[in-house]
């Protein structure tokens, strides 16, 4: 069997895969996934790494505590930056070993990997065949220039070697992959990954300009058997046990019906052998049928992606979408109404459509990016992936996209590149179904808890990228700050830089990018601006948000922060178009505040809506230090986030005691708070009170001493009821399926 986590001491070869997004995703791909099984059946050993939440310095050692021959990155652009990161630290410590990067971006970037990492040769194309001569290699078996597919440094100059042929190309068509052993019956894949799933294709045929998913296997697409698919199937099937109908599995092909013939007989095998799976498939609208989608409904396929890319038929016309050819552009047309067909008829069927689309796309105007979102807003569907042009290597756009008047620059993370577009993007509305709504609502919810201490997520997706960091009015930063930080910090991490508005200048941001971005294992830096009003001691908190988001979306959002004792007499002014919504969050800083939230979060009584309660929940605002009142354990004492004040003491919360000062390790700052939490709660006498199951146990109930707060949560109980009811109501609008992101988002 495949080594899974660490537990062998040793692996010829440790892959990592720094996806862009959750901690927990970086081990899973299904391409990954093949290579592993396939170096399996030649008993060579594998490990992945990180198998858990760890910082940087802590996988750079357990990768190294494996003594590897090869260390395997599977990179595409938004993970760049990560590799050349970890592949640099991993160079300056294990000279002698082997980096090896795949996929798209080792396929057409190469170059750009040997002159910013520690990168020493990239697999062009697929990579099953050429590990397994690069382990020889590794092993002082071979010469790299023997080995078909890769490209490597040499001298000032990338040797690339020719193309291998694709894996079973001269096997009979239909059966072309079924050489690759099944990563699930191998046992690298066991059925309950979070993304699990399966693959009966590799590859695409179609030209898209803007896609090099088919120019990575030369626009030609082999296929497994439906025998061998069936195998996999029931093997997935089996391991989910009762949960196998309602955990989504997806199909990890370019086009699950581009071969109508065949998908129908693999859903007529799936009926027949009774396999019971929620399925999710990628499927082109000219390429399916009213028939074929009731045989993939029949055959356990509950959710379908459309990919529409544009609402209007010359944009379609100019990415070879459809590869049409008439002049009234008719084969462009008759595509977009399939998809409306086709979303009909899947939500009809019971099936949840998406559909997914890009503005800014070549010779797209600004009225045309906006007809496009109609087009998707009309079609209802349950959600939408709304895309942002990117122009990646091996495209024919990186060649023409001049022509459309469109510019590239290389960003700060050099990919993926950075697009002028030839309209202002931010002119175009956002679907409350779209990708892009929930990215920047969970971004501003991820300042919520980070800074105002909310901590309104899943605990087990917060603790992934704990402890958040928060850094409070550095004007510089030292050296020995960035390596400590280095060794706090997760990979992925969040890290958030608060400032007050005079010190926030646009030469603080460079200064404090230069020193943290080529340094720390993640691309997640946000600025805030911290801007105190004379007008009551009202707060205004900024979020500058720099890199992806912003390259991506360039939203801002500003947060009102309001005593509680002023929630009467607050109102929020009308948002100025193009701009986000503010966040309304109301503070519990003096006596006063505390005495107006006993107020507000009293027994509900008689009519709920005519409370003042309703009132705060009718402007979807949130308390600061929420925390405090809910009955989910105090996120301090799990080190969720951590504060770096300007004199260099560490907080849990802003106004949370000093728990640490910068070089304390991880392990020291957490058994301080464990320590103080268990001396807290004998004090208080937690374990014989009769809320204890409905109490954060707040560790720093400022401004309430711990006395006076053990009162406040015996005397009120239903703080807990009332924050939870607040947090549903704040998410409500996330929880819409259709519509465009309205100013009145937050009922202000």
């Amino acid at each position: 069997m495949v080594n899974t986590g660490t537990k062998k001491k040793c692996a010829d070869i440790v892959f990592i895969l720094p996806k862009a997004g959750g901690l927990f995703s970086l081990n899973f791909t299904i391409g990954l996934a093949y290579m592993r099984a396939y170096l399996e059946s030649l008993g060579v050993s594998t490990a992945l790494m990180p198998d858990r939440p760890m910082d940087m310095m802590t996988l750079i050692d357990r990768t190294l505590e494996l003594k590897p021959k090869i260390i395997g990155f599977t990179t595409y652009d938004p993970v760049f930056f990560m590799v050349n990161i970890l592949s640099k630290a991993f160079k300056e410590k294990a000279p002698d070993i082997l980096q090896v990067a795949g996929g798209p971006t080792a396929t057409f970037s190469d170059g750009l990997f040997f002159k910013y990492s520690g990168i020493d040769v990239c697999v062009r194309g697929e990579g099953e065949y050429a590990i397994v001569d690069l382990l020889r290699h590794a092993e002082g078996k071979s010469e790299l220039g023997d080995i078909e597919g890769i490209s490597f440094p040499q001298g000032d100059r990338v040797v690339r070697t020719p193309l291998r042929p694709l894996i079973g190309i001269d096997r009979p068509k239909g059966e072309e992959l079924d050489i690759l052993p099944s990563p699930h019956l191998a046992g690298v894949l066991t059925g309950l990954e979070w993304a699990g799933g399966i693959q009966t294709s590799r590859g695409c045929a179609f030209h898209c300009t803007f896609c090099n998913g088919p120019n990575m296997f030369g626009y030609k697409v082999r296929y497994h058997s439906i025998d061998r698919v069936i195998n996999d199937l029931k093997y997935i099937e089996e391991r989910l046990g009762k949960q196998s109908d309602k955990r989504r599995n997806d199909i990890w092909d370019d086009n699950f019906c581009l071969d109508k013939k065949r998908t129908r007989e693999l859903c007529e095998r799936i009926v027949k052998e009774k396999i019971k799976l929620f399925l999710h498939a990628e499927i082109r609208a000219d390429r399916v049928d009213k028939d074929l989608m009731d045989l993939m409904y029949a055959a356990g396929v509950r959710m379908v992606n459309f990919g529409l890319e544009s609402g209007v038929p010359r944009v379609l016309r100019n990415i070879k979408k459809v590869g049409g050819t008439s002049e009234d552009l008719k084969e462009e047309k008759r595509y977009i109404e399939a998809i409306r067909e086709c979303v009909d008829y899947t939500k009809n069927l019971g099936m949840l459509p998406s559909v997914s689309f890009i503005n800014g796309l070549p010779g797209e105007t600004l009225e045309e990016g906006r007809k496009t979102v109609e087009v998707v807003k009309s079609l209802g569907v349950h959600f939408s992936y709304h895309n942002r042009l990117t122009i990646f290597s091996g495209t024919e756009l990186m060649d023409v996209y001049k022509d459309y008047g469109l510019e590239l620059k290389a960003g700060r993370d050099i990919l993926p590149y950075e697009v002028a577009y030839t309209y202002d993007l931010s002119e175009i509305p956002f679907l409350v179904s779209s990708f892009v709504y929930h990215t920047n609502y969970k971004g501003q919810r991820k300042i919520t808890d980070a800074v105002f201490g909310w901590w309104s997520g899943s605990r087990g997706e917060i603790l992934e990228f704990s402890p958040v960091i928060v850094i409070h009015d550095f004007k510089s930063i030292s050296p020995e700050f960035i390596e400590w930080l280095r060794g706090i910090a997760r990979i992925n991490a969040s890290i958030y830089l608060l400032f007050e508005n005079e010190l926030l200048t646009r030469n603080v941001i460079d200064e404090l990018l230069q020193a943290l971005h080529p340094a720390l294992p993640t691309r997640f830096t946000y600025f805030i601006n911290r801007r105190k009003r004379k007008h009551r001691g009202r707060y205004y908190y900024q979020w500058l948000v720099t890199r992806d988001i912003k390259r991506s979306y360039g939203l801002t959002t500003d947060f009102h922060l309001v005593p509680i004792s002023q929630s009467g007499n607050y109102r929020v002014k009308k948002t100025a178009p193009g701009r986000q919504p503010p966040s309304l969050l109301y503070t519990v800083n003096t006596r006063k505040d505390v005495k107006s939230l006993k107020d507000l979060f009293t027994k509900p009584s008689g009519d709920m809506e005519k409370t003042p309660f309703a009132a705060l929940i009718r402007q979807g605002a949130l308390i600061c230090d929420g925390c405090r009142w809910q009955a989910a354990p105090c996120p301090g004492a799990d080190l969720l986030a951590l504060h770096v004040m300007h004199d260099g003491s560490l907080r849990t919360c802003v106004n949370g005691g000093p728990v640490g000062k910068i070089g304390d390790s991880e392990q020291t700052i957490k058994a301080r708070l464990l320590e103080l939490k268990s001396r807290k709660e004998s004090e208080r006498g937690c374990s014989q009170c009769k809320i204890k199951d409905n109490c954060s146990k707040c560790l720093f109930p400022y401004p309430l001493s711990d006395h006076e707060y053990c009162e406040f949560r015996r005397a009120n109980p239903w703080t807990g009821y009332h924050t939870a009811t607040m947090e549903f109501f704040k998410d409500y609008d996330l929880k819409q399926e259709t519509g465009v992101m309205k100013i009145n988002l937050y009922h202000a």
